[in-house]
């Protein structure tokens, strides 16, 4: 049996990324299975010992059994087993180009330097023989992953040459060819290649040009069109492991990228843009709609699109890729800027440090003609020219004296009309114009008072354009709002009347000015409903508190309640603002009402939720060691006891369950126990019962 001896090990004393490794074998079993959920145990297993590409004790003993499971688990998902082992591999890192996304968070790239990963590594060669074996699979699948493995197991090498001939001049599967002329490139086989990169399939002649190009060997026009033809597909090919989301094209594009063929390269990246390809944008759905993922299609386009991004911006703009100092419109040759609009009308940032690529409509003007506030020239108190952009980037360093700030802010006030201020404010705060000492949201502070009083001054020559922008300015930012809102107040001071209601949805965000008695004086001015409206709409818990003497409170916690579906990523500043407004039995009742509605939005019923665990009494489960294992005793918070058990030493969900039966539905836990990973696994147990809120005694671990 593919598993004899698994029960034998000391799982306790192996490690994974959540502790003792003791689900190990429940995890490799379940995947051994084959049934409805093997994926869920693959993926907790992966999770656990290759977190995030890291190793740990208890991998290469898990390595040992799938390896096995391979030929001795008859139900086993065999390409899925051969894949993630190619992973553990560490042996495909420079297949593809890591795509450019300036979002994401990404993981380090795997590594084997350290005992863990070198052990793993070892333990994915110790089965060569088997993988060398399933190149004569009967499924084409196994074959096609089986021969991906190979091609990153060095071990391999020495029986690969005869393995991989035989199965070439065997094989009839295009999909098994194209992975086999990879794997035989990677072993340094060049011969096989030249009788497959003329096939009439442009999978298998694109994968072995592709591997032509790892060995460096002389492509001619032909063969480089072949690689082109290869990165502008957008064929999904089934039980294709190479490439990752992006396939043969991700491939054929890492491949010009190694020949530094920068032709060739904007070519294929023109040809895309030019049909209209558009990387994915991850949009958070509207509250109570249901979050709808992309298709394979448009994955596979995104991840070509980013790969291609991350390799062009270097070989076509080396100039501007990794400047300090702002560019110019005009310092670009005018391919590079017909390219860049190019990319921009498609929602496709090039990451060039010194142009304003991270706001593309900023970029795209900038672009287009240049005629953006801090692209034109300023004279300074000295007499010499400069563009803007860079003198404000200098005076808004630190080490700038303030007398300098001021003459320079003062000659820019004198050489623009109102409007042109304006329009320099909002492009300031945009983000786009980056550098040593950023932008950001800097034009509230006193460096930049000249500025703002200089709006206020000018409020009724700027109105319409002010509205203007209030309407485009969504959603609402804090800096924007002040620069808006000043004008604005101004102006309705003198009218003797009170801000637009129309633009409240912007303006509340004028709440969040360092400048409190200006921002108290603004919020005075409204009538109780609005101000009440306003004051619910924030999402920081400090700010509430500080204005909403001025209010009447329940309308307050209304708005918040109505607002929380917008509390996207501010967990912790929804706990303490629903902790400060609201008791517990309250809590309870729109717990209660939220779960009732057919289509709720599962983050603001989760706040709600933990806003209601954080005001429930603690209850303390106290574990301690015995001979036989561990006993576990539930307490209240004035140190009744509840209930207690023993069980075992590593005790599965079923003995505990019984702990739980007498507590309410909304608890917080605290574990007292001084063993971290015993600790930790316990914490995970109770989660899957749904116990969220658990802790650590006093440590910041928290569910």
């Amino acid at each position: 049996m593919w598993d004899d001896g698994l029960d034998d090990i000391d799982w306790e004393e192996l490690e994974d990324a959540y502790g003792p490794a003791v689900d190990v074998p429940d995890q490799l079993r379940l995947l051994a299975s084959g049934g409805d959920d093997w994926d869920e145990g693959l993926a907790a297993l992966e999770a656990g010992v290759f977190h995030q590409g890291g190793c740990f004790d208890a991998t290469p003993i898990a390595v040992r059994y799938l390896i096995r499971m391979l030929e001795g688990a008859p139900d086993a998902p065999v390409p899925q087993v051969l894949e993630f082992l190619a992973r553990l591999s560490m042996g495909h890192l420079v297949d593809v180009v890591q795509g450019f996304d300036p979002l994401p968070f990404r993981s380090s790239p795997p590594s084997a330097d350290y005992p863990e990963g070198a052990a793993t590594v070892g333990a994915v060669a110790a089965g060569a023989d088997v993988y060398l074996r399933l190149l004569s699979h009967p499924q084409p699948d196994v074959r096609a992953s089986a021969a991906f493995l190979v091609a990153g197991v060095s071990s391999c090498r020495e029986g690969a040459s005869a393995a991989l001939s035989e199965a070439l001049e065997r094989e009839s599967s295009e999909v098994v060819k194209a992975s086999l002329a990879l794997c035989c490139a990677r072993h340094g086989q060049g011969t096989p290649l030249s009788r497959l990169i003329h096939d009439t399939s442009l999978l298998v002649r694109g994968a072995a040009v592709v591997g032509a190009a790892w060995l460096e060997q002389p492509l001619d026009d032909g063969l480089t069109d072949v690689l082109c033809e290869s990165a502008l597909s957008n064929e999904l090919v089934e039980a294709f492991p190479w490439g990752d989301d992006g396939g043969l094209a991700a491939l054929a594009v890492g491949a010009l990228a190694m020949r530094r063929d920068r032709q060739a390269l904007e070519r294929v990246l023109r040809d895309r843009l030019e049909r209209g390809e558009q990387p994915w944008v991850h949009e958070f759905p509207q509250p109570g709609q249901p979050y709808l993922p992309p298709d394979q299609q448009t994955i596979l386009i995104d991840a070509v699109l980013r790969a291609l991004a991350a390799v062009c911006a270097p070989l076509i703009f080396p100039e501007f890729y990794e400047r300090v100092e702002p560019a110019l419109p005009g310092e670009l040759s005018a391919s590079q800027r017909e390219l860049l609009l190019q990319s921009v009308r498609a929602g496709l940032p090039l990451p060039l440090r010194a142009l304003p690529w991270f706001q593309l409509p900023v970029l795209e003007r900038f672009l287009a003609d240049g005629s953006g506030p801090l692209e034109a020239p300023l004279v300074l108190p000295d007499g010499t020219q400069d563009t803007t952009w860079r003198v404000l980037l200098r005076i808004a360093d630190k080490e700038c004296p303030p007398e300098r700030r001021e003459a320079v802010l003062q000659a820019l006030l004198n050489q623009r009309e109102p409007t042109a201020v304006l329009e320099l404010c909002w492009d300031l705060l945009s983000g786009a114009y980056a550098g040593p000492s950023g932008f950001g949201s800097c034009l509230p502070f006193a460096k930049w008072g000249p500025l703002l009083e200089h709006l206020e001054q000018n409020a009724a020559a700027l109105e319409p354009r002010l509205k203007a922008l209030a309407r485009e300015s969504h959603p609402a930012e804090a800096p924007r709002a002040e620069l808006l809102g000043r004008p604005l107040f101004a102006l309705s001071k003198a009218h003797g009347g009170v801000l637009d209601p129309e633009f409240d949805g912007v303006l509340y965000a004028v709440l969040y000015s360092p400048d409190r008695a200006w921002a108290r004086e603004v919020l005075e001015s409204l009538p109780l409903e609005r101000r009440s409206a306003w004051v619910g709409r924030l999402r920081n818990a400090y700010t509430i508190a500080r204005y909403v003497e001025l209010c009447d409170r329940d309308e307050v916690r209304r708005h918040v309640l109505e607002s929380l579906n917008g509390w996207d990523r501010h967990r912790e500043q929804a706990r303490q603002l629903l902790t400060q407004l609201f008791t517990a039995e309250e809590l309870r009742a729109a717990v209660v009402a939220r779960r009732s509605e057919p289509e709720t939005n599962a983050d603001a019923l989760r706040y709600l939720e933990l806003a209601l665990r954080a005001l429930t009494p603690e209850h303390r489960l106290e574990v301690s060691r015995t001979d036989t294992g561990l006993r576990c005793s539930f307490r209240t918070a004035t140190g009744d006891e509840l209930s207690r058990a023993d069980v075992e030493p590593h005790p599965k969900i079923e003995e505990l369950e019984p702990l739980f039966e007498r507590l309410p539905d909304a608890l917080r836990i605290v574990l007292d126990f001084d063993d971290h990973s015993l600790g930790y696994r316990l914490q995970r147990l109770l989660s899957e019962l749904g116990i969220l809120s658990v802790r650590f005694g006093n440590s910041s671990i928290e569910r």
